[in-house]
């Protein structure tokens, strides 16, 4: 992959249309995230039930493993211009990553991005005393996600001046994590290092990279959504219900022979009222 450009005209990989724009997977988190923002700046406390805490999770608020990225605000310890700024990313990284997936497997991946790092969270805060809220800026750790995956898949791109994107995502990311430890937010630094971590495994098992650094965890057809399983897997159900009708075949001439038998050696009269049922079907899709 060269330098960025700006994206071309999609080939169908997108959820619906409006007019001429194409909806896509990236584009609907985006605008979420954007609504989110002004719903912030009417009132805060809408909000507060999306975003991730552990304990409430615990406690049976499962959505906020999902939601938790939609939770933003301009007021927010990040800053109004880092976190538009994020948003930007992520729409422009996402999209290019969705290009390569496709919307419903990108969707998965995106998935397992919010999801398996908020788990993992709470399960770590059901040690004493590790109970975990985020900050309100959930999607700028998305695209730290975002920015690792597309790293991780296009080491090489080159971004302004020709710096290589692994580069560049070392930097950022390496900065984050340097603020996060000298402030002292552990809770924090632990939630952004389990993100990075599931961005770079999630990149190998989605098959967006092949490097050997990164661990491949095979991971369940229905959650990556493979191409080559789902063919896979369509060859083998064509295989049994070919030899399932193969079978009813043997059972349904065998049938037919016996009643034949039947009728040569007690004439057609001596048929149950259900033989002549099924020898007339015989008939019927024989065209006779």
């Amino acid at each position: 992959m060269g330098r960025f450009s700006v994206l071309g005209p999609r080939s169908g990989q997108h959820w619906f249309r409006i007019g001429t724009f194409e909806v896509t997977t990236t584009t609907l988190i985006t605008a979420l995230a954007v609504i989110a923002l002004i719903v912030d700046a009417v009132s805060a406390s809408l909000l507060a039930p999306l975003n991730l805490e552990t304990q409430r999770v615990a406690a049976g608020q499962v959505w906020r493993l999902v939601t938790w990225p939609l939770v933003n605000s301009l007021a927010s310890p990040t800053g109004g211009i880092l976190l538009v700024l994020a948003l930007a990313v992520f729409w422009w990284l996402g999209e290019q990553l969705e290009r390569s997936l496709g919307s419903r497997r990108y969707l998965r991946f995106i998935l397992v991005l919010i999801i398996v790092p908020a788990l993992a969270m709470t399960a770590f805060s059901l040690i004493p005393g590790q109970a975990f809220a985020q900050p309100d800026a959930g999607i700028y750790d998305l695209e730290t996600a975002v920015l690792v995956a597309f790293a991780a898949a296009y080491p090489m791109a080159r971004f302004f001046f020709g710096i290589p994107f692994w580069v560049v995502t070392v930097a950022l990311v390496g900065i984050d994590l340097l603020e996060l430890a000298a402030v002292r937010d552990g809770g924090y630094l632990v939630f952004v290092a389990l993100t990075i971590v599931v961005a770079l495994l999630a990149t190998r098992s989605f098959g967006l990279c092949r490097h050997a650094w990164i661990p491949e965890i095979p991971l369940p057809h229905l959650i990556t959504g493979d191409p080559a399983r789902q063919r896979e897997r369509a060859a083998a159900r064509e295989t049994r219900k070919r030899r399932r009708a193969a079978q009813l075949r043997v059972v349904h001439d065998a049938d037919i022979d016996a009643l034949l038998d039947k009728i040569s050696e007690h004439g057609i009269h001596s048929l149950s009222p259900d033989e002549r049922r099924r020898l007339d079907e015989h008939r019927h899709s024989l065209g006779r």
